[in-house]
C-alpha cells in the first residue's frame, strides 16, 4: 500500500435530525496483501453532532491504529441482539479468520498447534458486569469456527453506558502458556473507557 491514495467515493446515509448528536462516524481503512489477505491499516472516527454539516463540509481526519500500535491480529464475526422487552443482549461469537498466532512455529519439523478459546465480557462503568469463556478449539489453521453465545441482562437505560470486549487468547502444547492473540470492542464508549 502506498502512502498516498485518493479515493473520491460518495457514500449516503439518511438520519433522523434528532438522531444527529449521537451519530459517529467510523471508518476502516484497509490493505491487500499480495496473497489477497484484507489487513487493516488503521482507523478513524468523529462523531456527528459535534460539526455543522448542513453545508458540505471537507476535512482530513487522523488514522490511527486500534491501540495506537501496529497490532493487527485477525478479525472476528459477530451476531448482536438487543431484546428491548425482555432486557436481554445477545453476543454471538460465530467465527475467527486470518488469525495471527504468537507463538506458532515449527521446532524440529513439528508443529506446535494452537488451541484457542475468547472470553465475553460485559463491562460498564469501567467495571466488567459479567463475563463469559468459550469453549478450547484447536487451531488446526487461522479461521477457528465458534458458535457460542453469550447473553446479558442490561437495561435500555444501561444500553448507552454498556460495551462489550472479546478477547482472543491461544494455548501452546509444547508448555500451555497463555498469549493474547488480540482483542476487540463494542460499543459507543469503549475505546476510550476501557481498554
Amino acid at each position: 500500500c502506498g502512502g498516498n491514495v485518493e479515493y473520491n467515493s460518495l457514500m449516503k446515509w439518511k438520519i433522523d435530525d434528532r438522531l444527529l448528536t449521537q451519530t459517529t462516524l467510523h471508518a476502516i481503512l484497509y490493505c491487500i496483501s499480495e496473497n489477497n489477505i484484507e489487513k487493516i491499516v488503521g482507523e478513524t472516527a468523529f462523531k456527528v453532532g459535534e460539526l455543522y454539516i448542513f453545508q458540505p463540509l471537507t476535512t482530513w481526519l487522523n488514522i490511527r491504529d486500534d491501540n495506537d500500535i501496529c497490532s493487527w491480529s485477525g478479525e472476528v464475526l459477530i451476531s448482536l441482539c438487543y431484546h428491548p422487552t425482555s432486557s436481554r443482549l445477545t453476543c454471538t461469537l460465530v467465527q475467527a479468520r486470518n488469525l495471527i498466532f504468537q507463538k506458532k512455529k515449527l521446532i524440529s519439523g513439528i508443529m506446535l498447534y494452537q488451541h484457542c478459546y475468547a472470553t465475553i465480557s460485559l463491562i460498564r462503568r469501567n467495571e466488567i458486569v459479567k463475563k463469559t469463556k468459550t469453549c478450547y478449539y484447536r487451531s488446526v489453521d487461522s479461521n477457528p469456527l465458534f458458535n457460542e453465545t453469550s447473553t446479558f441482562m442490561v437495561t435500555g437505560k444501561e444500553l448507552f453506558e454498556t460495551f462489550i470486549r472479546i478477547v482472543l487468547f491461544e494455548i501452546t502444547t509444547q508448555n500451555s502458556k497463555v498469549y493474547e492473540i488480540g482483542h476487540t470492542i463494542l460499543g459507543s464508549h469503549g475505546k476510550n473507557a476501557y481498554k
